[in-house]
């Protein structure tokens, strides 16, 4: 069975929080403070809200070494610590990796981040079946529980906007992805560049 690579695993978990946990709302590379305007450097791989309005964050990993130095990151600090600052917006923080990490991941995680939830994804071309909901359930496994970060609070309106809008620049990035496959365009760096950047477009 082959390794997924970080792409693949993010459209595993994206499709994971959509369509098996039924999240209406699921965007990647997005502020994972949820502030207006963007603060950066603290970029969520994904980002989605339950049915329930709480929020979830997907850390991907793919190495070893990668997931031992996402420690290093000032929200685990606060986490670590017990402490559970309102700027961060995630009630739940999972990471998720290919199959082939599981066992030393969970290690990691129950002795560097023992209130994250583990997520482990399998070889996307392992499925015979075809691209349908239960497609995705036997993609991924839920292979530790997260505990939750914080009491339960609503987003404000300009919270769930930006999410929103991280959404929307999800679909434009995967979009855009498949027309390059197929079209040749002078500008088409230019554009990458812009669908890369975190920043608010209006």
């Amino acid at each position: 069975m082959a390794e997924p690579e970080a792409n693949e695993v993010k459209i595993l978990i994206m499709c994971y929080w959509r369509f098996v946990r039924q999240h209406p709302i699921v965007a990647t590379e997005v502020d994972s403070y949820l502030d207006v305007p963007w603060r950066g450097g603290s970029q969520a791989d994904v980002l989605s809200l339950t049915p329930s309005g709480l929020v979830v964050e997907t850390e991907i990993k793919v190495s070893l070494p990668d997931l031992k130095r996402d420690v290093k990151k000032p929200k685990h600090w606060f986490w670590g610590d017990g402490r559970r600052p309102s700027h961060y917006s995630a009630h739940y923080f999972y990471f998720a990796v290919p199959h082939t990490l599981e066992e030393k991941a969970r290690e990691v995680i129950a002795q560097d981040y023992p209130y994250a939830g583990l997520l482990v994804a399998q070889d996307p071309c392992s499925h015979p079946q075809g691209w349908t909901r239960d497609y995705f359930d036997p993609m991924v496994r839920a292979a530790r529980p997260a505990k939750r970060l914080k009491e339960a609070t609503k987003l404000d309106p300009d919270q769930v906007l930006k999410l929103a809008k991280g959404m929307s620049a999800t679909v434009c990035r995967l979009a855009f992805k498949q027309m390059r496959k197929k079209v040749d365009w002078p500008l088409a760096s230019v554009v990458e560049e812009l669908l890369k950047s975190p920043l608010e477009w209006g």
